[in-house]
C-alpha cells in the first residue's frame, strides 16, 4: 500500500496507525484485493478496504483479456466509486449497505474504505439458506427497488447487471443458439421499455449478502455494476444464484408473491406515487424476460455452466417464442431495405455484364440453367444479405437464398426473406435480356407479403407490398388485364425448356387453339427469360401467359423464383397459381422446388382456366 492511501485511511478513521490483518479475497482477473484493516487508536476497530490495481497484462481466468473486457472492468470500479460518492446514502436500514468513509485513486491504483460488516452486525455469508433468509434476502431487493424507483442513473451504468447486452457483444457472437441470438435484442427491449426503471444492484447473488446471526437482518455489498433497469434482472439472478432447479419452479409463485409483498410496502412506506397493480403486473410479465436474459449471457460465456439447467432452458424457450410472436415488421420499411439491396446487386450486375465472368458448375436440378452460377451471383448474394441482415435480427426473420443451404429458419419464424441474386444466369452469360434480382418476404403460411424484382438491363424496378398494390420505377402500376379486340396477339411467355418439352409442337398448337377461340389475333412466343423476368413480360405484354408444366425433378423452378413474382401478380389483381389453378405453395416444409405442381400466371381469367384445361387432359 502506497503511502497516500495509508495516509488516507487514517485521516478518514482518525487512527494513529493501522494493520493488514487478512485478505478477505482476490479481485477478478487480478485486479486487486478486499482486506480487512485494523485500527490503532480510532473509534472502530477495523476497516475494509477494496484496493484495485490495474493489471499490467491480461489475466482473465477464461483467457478473455481483450481491450472490451478491460474497459468494461475499468468503468465497473469507477460506477462503484460514484455510488459511494453519490448514491448510497440514499440506502436506509431496510436495505443497508456499508458505510464508506473515503475514496482515493492515484494512477492506474485506488481504493475505497468501507465499514467492516461483521463488526456492525453481518457476520455470516452463505452458500445455503432457508426460507426465511430468501425472504430477508427479497426484502432487501424490494426496499433498494423502491428506493431508487424512477430515478436516473447519473454516473452509473445506464443499464445495471454485468451480462448486460450492449457490453457483451463477445458472448454475444459467442452464442450458439440462434433463436436465442436473434431474440437477445428483443429481450433487452423489453426489459429497458418498462415503464417502471429504477436501481439493480446488478450482481444481487448470494455470495454479496452478508447476514446477521440470527439470519432476519442482510446487508449487501459489490455495488460494480449498480445502474438502471427493471427489478427483475435482480430477482431473477438470485433467485437462480441460490435455489436449485426443480425449487426453482416450485417456489416461483411463493418467492415472487414475497417479493412483490414487500415491494408494495417499501412503496407506501417512502410516499412513492405509483400504481403499484400495474407496477406488479408488468414485472411478473418481464420475469421470464430478466431470467433468458442472463440465460443468453451464460451460454454464450460458459455453456457448461451448473446454471444452465432445464428450468432456465423452458423459460427461455417461452421468452423467445413469445418475442417471435410479437414483432410485426413494418412492411414498408422491409420493402425499402429490400428495393435497396435490389439496386446495389443490379448495378454492381450491371458493370459487370461486359466483362469476362467465371462460371461454375453446382449441384442442382437437372436443367442447364439450375446447374449454372457465376461469380456475380455470389458478389450479389453478399451485397443482399449485408443490406438484409439487420432485419433478421430486429424481426427474427429467417432466409432462403439460391446460393446457400436452406437452414430451415423459414419453417420456424413467422417471416422470412427469400432472395435470388441472379434470376436468369444463362441469359446474363449470354448478355440477352431476361436476368433480375428477386427478393420477397414471405410469412410462415407461404403468402408473399413483399416482392421487389430489378431488371438491371432496363434499370427498372417493380414492386409490390400487401395491400398497398403493384409498383413499376416506384409509380402505381395497374397493367391492362382485360381480354382485348381481335387486333391483339396473345403473348405466351416461357424460358428454354418449354422448346425442349417432348410435347412442344402439341402444346404451340393447343395454345394457337386457345387463342383463336378467345378472340386473339394469334400468339408470339417469347422463351429466353428467367422465372422472374418472365413473369414481369407477362405484365408488360398483356394479354400474356407464362407457365411451366410438373415435373418430379428437382431445379428449373424453386421458392426464390416464384416468391416475389407471386406478391406482385397478387397486388396487380393478375393470376399467379400452379397448373391445376391452386395457390403457389411458397413454403414447402418438405422442399424448396415449385415444379411439383407447375405454374401459370395469367393476365386473364379465362385464358389461365383454359391452359388449366389443357393440362388436366388424358
Amino acid at each position: 500500500m502506497n503511502d497516500r492511501f495509508r495516509e488516507c485511511i487514517l485521516q478518514a478513521t482518525g487512527a494513529t496507525d493501522l494493520v493488514e490483518t487478512e485478505t478477505i479475497q482476490s479481485l477478478w482477473s487480478g485486479y486487486g484485493k478486499v482486506v480487512r484493516i485494523k485500527l490503532i487508536n480510532a473509534s472502530i476497530e477495523t476497516v475494509v478496504v477494496k484496493f484495485v490495481r490495474y493489471p499490467d497484462a491480461g489475466n482473465h481466468p477464461r483467457g478473455w483479456n481483450t481491450n472490451r473486457s478491460h474497459e468494461r472492468k475499468l468503468k465497473s470500479y469507477q460506477v462503484e466509486a460514484a455510488w459511494y460518492s453519490h448514491w448510497s446514502d440514499r440506502c436506509s436500514d431496510p436495505c443497508r449497505i456499508p458505510h464508506c468513509y473515503a475514496l482515493e485513486t492515484k494512477g492506474e491504483e485506488s481504493l475505497m474504505v468501507l465499514e467492516d460488516l461483521d463488526r456492525a452486525g453481518f457476520p455470516l455469508r452463505k452458500s445455503n439458506v432457508s426460507h426465511i433468509e430468501i425472504e430477508t434476502c427479497l426484502s432487501w431487493l424490494a426496499n433498494f427497488h423502491a428506493t431508487f424507483m424512477g430515478e436516473t442513473p447519473t454516473e452509473l451504468w445506464d443499464q445495471g447487471t454485468y451480462w448486460h447486452l450492449s457490453t457483451r457483444p463477445d458472448e454475444l457472437a459467442a452464442l450458439d443458439n440462434g433463436e436465442l441470438k436473434q431474440a437477445a435484442s428483443q429481450i433487452d427491449k423489453a426489459l429497458n421499455e418498462s415503464p417502471f426503471q429504477t436501481f439493480v444492484h446488478g450482481d444481487a447473488k448470494l455470495a454479496n449478502f452478508c447476514f446477521s446471526q440470527d439470519g432476519d437482518r442482510v446487508a449487501a455489498v459489490d455495488f460494480q455494476y449498480v445502474g438502471g433497469g427493471c427489478g427483475m434482472k435482480d430477482i431473477a439472478y438470485f433467485i437462480g444464484s441460490c435455489i436449485h432447479e426443480n425449487d426453482c419452479e416450485q417456489f416461483e409463485h411463493r418467492l415472487l408473491k414475497t417479493y412483490f409483498r414487500h415491494l408494495k410496502e417499501a412503496i407506501e412506506r417512502l410516499g412513492k406515487s405509483i400504481d403499484f397493480e400495474v407496477l406488479e403486473a408488468d414485472w411478473r410479465k418481464l420475469y421470464p424476460f430478466a431470467w433468458a436474459d442472463f440465460h443468453r449471457f451464460l451460454k454464450g460465456w460458459s455453456p457448461g455452466h451448473w446454471k444452465l439447467n432445464s428450468y432456465s432452458e423452458r423459460l427461455a424457450r417461452k421468452v423467445v417464442d413469445e418475442s417471435k410472436r410479437s414483432i410485426e415488421p413494418d412492411l414498408n420499411e422491409l420493402a425499402e431495405l429490400a428495393i435497396d439491396a435490389a439496386k446495389q446487386a443490379g448495378r454492381l450486375i450491371a458493370e459487370r455484364t461486359q466483362s469476362s465472368i467465371s462460371i461454375f458448375k453446382k449441384t442442382a436440378g437437372d436443367s442447364e440453367s439450375s446447374q449454372v452460377v457465376t461469380e456475380i451471383d455470389h458478389l450479389c448474394q453478399d451485397l443482399i444479405l449485408k443490406a438484409l441482415s439487420p432485419s433478421l435480427e430486429q424481426f427474427a426473420l429467417g432466409l432462403l437464398t439460391e446460393e446457400s443451404a436452406d437452414d430451415l429458419s423459414r419453417l420456424d419464424r413467422e417471416y422470412f426473406w427469400c432472395v435470388d441474386p441472379l434470376d436468369g444466369t444463362l441469359p446474363f452469360i449470354e448478355s440477352s435480356p431476361g436476368y433480375a434480382v428477386s427478393i420477397s418476404l414471405v410469412s410462415l403460411n407461404g403468402t408473399p407479403l413483399i416482392g421487389v424484382i430489378y431488371d438491371p438491363a432496363e434499370h427498372t424496378l417493380y414492386h409490390a407490398i400487401e395491400g398497398q398494390g403493384a409498383f413499376r420505377n416506384r409509380e402505381p402500376w395497374n397493367p391492362k388485364l382485360s381480354l382485348p379486340t381481335d387486333q391483339t396477339p396473345l403473348s405466351v411467355i416461357g424460358d428454354r425448356s418449354l422448346a425442349l418439352h417432348p410435347r412442344y409442337a402439341e402444346i404451340v398448337f393447343e395454345i394457337e387453339t386457345i387463342a383463336s377461340e378467345l378472340g386473339f389475333n394469334g400468339t408470339r412466343f417469347i422463351l429466353q427469360g428467367g422465372a422472374a423476368m418472365n413473369a414481369c413480360w407477362v405484365l408488360e405484354n398483356t394479354p400474356a401467359c407464362y407457365f411451366k408444366f410438373p415435373k418430379p425433378q428437382d431445379g428449373g423452378g424453386s421458392l426464390w423464383d416464384y416468391a416475389a413474382s407471386a406478391c406482385i401478380f397478387k397486388e396487380a389483381r393478375a393470376i399467379a397459381s400452379d397448373i391445376y389453378g391452386m395457390p403457389l405453395d411458397l413454403n414447402r416444409p418438405d422442399s424448396t422446388f415449385m415444379n411439383h405442381r407447375g405454374i401459370l400466371y395469367s393476365t386473364d381469367s379465362d385464358l389461365a382456366q383454359c391452359i388449366v384445361d389443357f393440362y388436366a387432359r388424358p
